[in-house]
């Protein structure tokens, strides 16, 4: 069933949560460009940042057993449902982590400002 007061609640809290943060505290929120420089960029390409998005996809990859297992072992029924949903999610964001550590440590700076990284 359709409501119109839940669309304009979602619509009025999308509005402030991409209006009212850069008003609050305007040095944390900077406009993106398609040319970044040296003074404005922060991008951590560092060691610790690759290697610990790759040890989170692996431990989150770890996590994804057990839940498929469960959902295994109860097939049918909620429980089952609610476990494959889980890591079919756990995967998706595991994969996401692990694609972003594999930019972080391929990445430079210069490659950002090319042409095809626009997006």
């Amino acid at each position: 069933m359709f409501n119109p007061l839940l669309l304009v609640a979602t619509i009025l809290s999308a509005l402030l949560v991409s209006i009212l943060p850069p008003l609050v505290a305007p040095d944390l929120y900077n406009q993106c460009f398609y040319h970044y420089s040296s003074a404005t960029l922060k991008f951590d390409n560092t060691a610790w940042t690759w290697a610990t998005d790759y040890g989170l996809s692996v431990w989150m990859g770890f996590g994804i057993i057990p839940l498929l297992r469960n959902a295994a072992a109860k097939k049918g029924g909620v429980i089952s449902l609610l476990s494959h949903n889980a890591a079919m999610l756990l995967l998706c964001y595991a994969s996401s982590v692990f694609f972003g550590a594999v930019c972080h440590q391929v990445r430079s700076h210069s490659l950002l400002n090319m042409r095809d990284r626009r997006a």
